[in-house]
């Protein structure tokens, strides 16, 4: 009879450890998965911020070459005044 108990207890204790041990478990998967969706967070954040420097330079660069643009139009402008004399 006592025997009977004694692996009850044995059966209960064991039953109980591993219900804390797959709580545990669980426990530091998620906070794993959490560090996880922060990481990914960052990136995309990271990815955001390259992309809207891109654009800035991407405007820049086009900026100045309507510049360029201009300041050749007006030196072609200020050459086509030139004559050249043959002789």
């Amino acid at each position: 009879m006592f025997s009977g108990l004694k692996n009850r207890r044995k059966q209960y204790r064991l039953c109980y450890d591993r219900d804390r041990s797959g709580r545990h478990d669980v426990s530091k998967i998620a906070t794993e998965a959490a560090k996880d969706v922060n990481d990914v967070s960052a990136n995309i954040q990271g990815v955001s911020q390259a992309a809207r420097d891109s654009n800035i330079g991407a405007q820049q660069v086009n900026e100045s070459a309507n510049e360029l643009d201009k300041m050749a139009s007006q030196i072609q402008e200020m050459a086509n005044k030139f004559k050249i004399e043959t002789a």
